[in-house]
């Protein structure tokens, strides 16, 4: 079991009308974030302290409807610790953006 601060950060660019985002397991719908903050900046965030997996690659996937041409850009940062990895989806995906971050706790 891996222990660790997650930080997620969602930053949208042209008519996104909505954004799901999932760890772990993208067809568990109790393992998408809901309850954003909004940060003085503009971008939405959601702080998950202590946050648990039971094996090293925490998994995040990404995905948004709205108008072609926009898309949606997500931040990771771990134990305060940007990743340089970000994960971009689009609404003319057909399947959820996804990216995995090793956690080395």
């Amino acid at each position: 079991m891996k222990e660790f601060d997650l930080e997620i950060r969602v930053i949208t660019f042209g008519s996104i009308l909505t954004t799901k985002i999932f760890l772990e397991d993208s067809t568990n719908e109790s393992n998408r974030v809901l309850d954003w903050d909004i940060h003085q900046d503009g971008y939405r965030f959601k702080k998950l302290e202590k946050y648990q997996i039971k094996d090293s690659n925490l998994d995040i996937f990404v995905a948004c409807q709205g108008i072609e041409g926009g898309y949606v850009s997500c931040e990771v940062i771990i134990n305060g610790k940007k990743m340089e990895k970000k994960i971009k989806a689009k609404p003319t995906d057909k399947i959820y953006a996804h990216e995995y971050y090793t956690i080395n706790t």
